[in-house]
């Protein structure tokens, strides 16, 4: 993305913000966690916001680690610097464009347009934007119990152009999304033969938001079947840590498809929140020989408290976890929301004489101090097993995030 189309976007927010500032009558301006303008009749909305968030890092890892990953250094960096417009238009159109400046270059991370109150299909999402696989995948990075996705996540497709139908049912208790994308590897445009098929099922059996006993159970499956016309399929996983070495190494040379199953669980009773998925990744490579499948398994368990009397909050809407709003701002009315969590995962890929995938086991604790609903502290100490090499790494790390 160049400077002149973003120079334009933000020329444009300008423009629409001060038409709107202008014509008092019609439009109104507040704050709602991020700026938002509306019409009086409900028909145009806007809201502008964004999140910043910035890491420190200090590790050390053991002897056989350090002979085998020499860039094992403590560090800091921006890990997000976004930008978002979104709002709708008539009431069933709706839009978001989302910017990201965190690594140097401006990078797009969301731009779609969504048709709503569509007949039998309801709505439906064209552009770039999350494929629908995954609770802590599709769950924003601003509002993850932990600073990272467990490694189980990295094996998720995320952001792709494409186009995807969703609905809800029995008073969204029950939800579906079904897409067709192509994998264009986060880029803005995709010239190729390979897609991704994807598909959704969420649903909540208990939901009680009422008389101060906020109560769920979320269970979901995910399916993802990606045609890779014999293109090579490679990930490389870090211990939880943005700044950690990548310890393992799952490639393949050639990949004829690949099928991503998922199931997903989530339960909230009040201050305590359990939470785990499990995946299976299942590959056809192109050999010369055979058509030998390659898999792997990845799995995570995630426990967390709220000392104060808080919880997780869960949006029905967006059928994933959403911000955690205090019962008490930091300031002269409380100490804000304060949460210690627990969380180990695991990762096992297939080894033989054309697939390196490695093995990776993670437990992780953290702390996370919610100061009001747009700013958070977290801390986290992830240690690392890594069997292919025998070796361990401690990783201690922190966040200071403002997110609206």
């Amino acid at each position: 993305m160049n400077k002149a189309i973003l120079i334009s976007i933000l020329l444009m927010i300008i423009t629409i913000t001060s038409v709107f500032a202008q014509d008092k009558k019609s439009f109104t301006t507040y704050w709602d966690n991020g700026l938002k303008i509306e019409s009086a009749d409900k028909n145009f909305k806007l809201k502008m916001g964004g999140r910043l968030q910035y890491d420190m890092m200090f590790m050390s890892q053991s002897s056989k680690l350090d002979v085998a990953f020499s860039d094992a250094y403590n560090g800091s960096e921006l890990r997000r610097a976004r930008y978002y417009f979104s709002g709708s238009i008539y009431s069933n159109i709706s839009y978001k464009v989302q910017i990201d400046f965190a690594p140097n270059t401006i990078a797009v991370k969301d731009a779609y347009i969504a048709l709503h109150k569509l007949p039998l299909i309801s709505n439906i999402k064209v552009g770039k934007f999350k494929v629908p696989f995954g609770l802590n995948t599709l769950t924003s990075s601003k509002y993850l119990t932990f600073m990272e996705r467990p490694t189980t996540s990295n094996f998720d497709s995320e952001r792709h152009l494409g186009a995807m139908i969703y609905r809800h049912h029995l008073n969204k208790r029950l939800a579906w999304q079904a897409g067709f994308f192509y994998p264009n590897q986060d880029e803005n445009k995709y010239h190729g033969n390979g897609y991704l098929l994807a598909l959704r099922i969420t649903g909540l059996p208990i939901y009680n938001v009422a008389d101060n006993k906020y109560t769920l159970l979320h269970i979901g499956a995910s399916f993802v079947h990606e045609f890779h016309n014999g293109n090579p399929f490679e990930i490389k996983n870090r211990p939880e840590s943005h700044l950690a070495p990548k310890y393992s190494n799952f490639k393949i040379a050639s990949v004829k498809f690949s099928n991503l199953y998922n199931v997903e669980l989530a339960y909230i009773y009040n201050r305590i929140s359990i939470q785990s998925e499990y995946h299976f990744m299942d590959f056809v490579p192109y050999t010369s020989s055979d058509d030998k499948h390659v898999s792997l398994n990845s799995f995570y368990g995630t426990l967390s408290y709220f000392i104060t009397d808080d919880h997780r909050s869960y949006s029905q809407k967006k059928t994933f976890f959403g911000k955690v709003k205090p019962n008490n701002n930091y300031g002269k009315d409380g100490i804000g929301a304060i949460e210690i969590a627990l969380r180990y995962s695991h990762l096992d890929g297939q080894t033989d004489h054309y697939v390196y995938g490695g093995e990776m086991n993670n437990i992780a604790l953290g702390v996370n101090w919610y100061l009001n609903p747009a700013v958070k502290v977290a801390m986290n100490y992830v240690y690392s097993i890594n069997p292919a090499y025998d070796g361990t790494a401690d990783i201690l790390q922190m966040r200071f995030q403002v997110a609206f």
